[in-house]
């Protein structure tokens, strides 16, 4: 293993996610993501069952909080996976937020339970662009002034889901986001 940053992230190898785990080597991984929050594991290739068999290794699976179709369609056929692509057949998405607008998020931060993993799993990759980056909150709270920690000891938030409330020619500002009537907020 190796540390990716300081801030965040390790590299695991020699390890194929496809196989079953033994109880000491799911104890070292799950270790491992307590300790760097970020695992990448070079050189997998996974099938859609494998993935998620993986993936159940850490708790229950989310499912996706969409109303409307899926431009992934039939591409992905449990429902806690989501096809990221900006490649286009005949003209349409064959996945998911095909034109990068998935900006700073925390997956599954809106629901009841939030999700306490997400797997990425990368198909194909631009060799420019297409960045995902990771925030470590632990250090980011640890940064923080001390009277700033006091303050904050007794504050909660509730998060909103808004998938598909951006409009790609005009900018949407937090006033014109409505947080939910039973939201609580203070500092």
């Amino acid at each position: 293993m190796n540390r990716v940053s300081d801030a965040v992230g390790a590299r695991i190898t020699n390890i194929d996610l496809r196989e079953d785990m033994s109880p000491e080597t799911f104890k070292a991984v799950h270790q491992a993501m307590m300790d760097y929050q970020v695992l990448v594991f070079p050189g997998q290739e996974f099938n859609e069952e494998e993935q998620v068999r993986f993936t159940a290794h850490f708790g229950e699976l989310g499912g996706r909080n969409r109303k409307v179709p899926t431009a992934e369609g039939d591409r992905v056929s449990h429902p806690g996976i989501m096809l990221i692509s900006n490649i286009r057949k005949d003209g349409k998405p064959i996945g998911s937020l095909p034109d990068g607008e998935m900006m700073f998020h925390s997956d599954g931060a809106y629901a009841k339970r939030p999700f306490r993993y997400t797997l990425l799993y990368a198909i194909e990759i631009p060799s420019v662009g297409g960045n995902t980056k990771f925030a470590n909150m632990y250090k980011a709270y640890e940064a923080l002034p001390e009277d700033l920690k006091t303050r904050l000891a007794d504050a909660r938030a509730e998060q909103v889901y808004y998938a598909g409330s951006v409009q790609k020619d005009q900018a949407i500002g937090l006033a014109d986001r409505q947080p939910p009537a039973s939201a609580v907020y203070r500092a």
